[in-house]
């Protein structure tokens, strides 16, 4: 992939990094081995444009400020004949909406759709006199392991399960790094919130996990604020990502004071 691409790519995207994390991602890893998309289609200019991005059987589709000419050109330009069933689409949910109405042909099996959040306000922290939080030590790796898990199960509906020991390694590492915060009622664990570092710089909010039996306390609301809080200590803005589906969690995170800056969807393409 050409340096001159990904340096157009940088200024299309310009300071939206967020709303273009699973693009710029997967063209960054696909830079690193040598790999050449299959397709590159960008509709107007730096201002207002639509860009198609196809590699790995992906199909990103991203843009900002497009106009209704644009949005007819975009049509025209997609051809799902070239497409497989199965082939899986990411990005802007207007516009994969959009394709997908206007396209007889096809439909999109939705996979999840997302909700990206930012905050720039220096957040306190939440005291709570019932709960305690703080990095994750040693001590917590298998039950945050386990903790892991029960996410993973519960929020892709046990279609993405994850192996207890591959996650175990992973969290050793990230216990060292203090990129988990955790949170305990009474010595006992009941629930634990990740940072997560980005390409481009700013680190974000990963996952927020509280065990059911301590829910509609409270208790996530105040991990998340007092995990945010450390995060814009040492970055000038802090982001996350919810499932729009996930109705209680979108709802906290504007009260804490995030505001929602993308509307994101993905999933898999069926010939109809």
């Amino acid at each position: 992939m050409s340096a001159e691409f990904i340096n157009y790519l940088e200024e299309l995207v310009g300071d939206q990094h967020l709303q273009h994390f699973y693009l710029v991602n997967h063209v960054l890893s696909l830079n690193s081995r040598n790999i050449t998309p299959s397709k590159v289609l960008t509709i107007g200019n730096e201002e207002h444009w639509i860009l198609v991005f196809c590699a790995e059987g992906q199909f990103h589709i991203y843009g900002n400020n497009w106009v209704d000419s644009q949005l007819l050109k975009f049509l025209d330009s997609v051809d799902f004949s070239e497409i497989s069933d199965g082939y899986f689409f990411s990005g802007n949910r207007y516009l994969i909406e959009y394709l997908m109405i206007n396209n007889e042909s096809v439909g999109i099996i939705t996979f999840k759709n997302r909700e990206f959040y930012e905050t720039k306000k220096n957040l306190s922290s939440r005291e709570s006199e019932d709960l305690n939080i703080g990095f994750c030590t040693m001590e917590d790796l298998n039950e945050v392991t386990e903790m892991n898990c029960s996410f993973f199960e519960e929020e892709y509906n046990g279609e993405n399960n994850k192996d207890f020991d591959e996650i175990k390694v992973d969290m050793i590492s990230h216990i060292l790094d203090k990129k988990y915060f955790v949170a305990k009622a009474d010595n006992e664990l009941v629930g634990f919130c990740s940072i997560m570092d980005t390409v481009f710089g700013n680190s974000m909010i990963g996952t927020i996990y509280i065990k059911p039996k301590y829910r509609s306390k409270g208790y996530g609301q105040t991990l998340l604020q007092n995990t945010t809080h450390f995060v814009l200590t040492e970055n000038p803005k802090c982001w996350l990502m919810t499932d729009e589906a996930n109705i209680s969690s979108n709802n906290m995170v504007l009260k804490i004071g995030y505001k929602r800056i993308f509307q994101y969807t993905s999933g898999n393409i069926k010939k109809l």
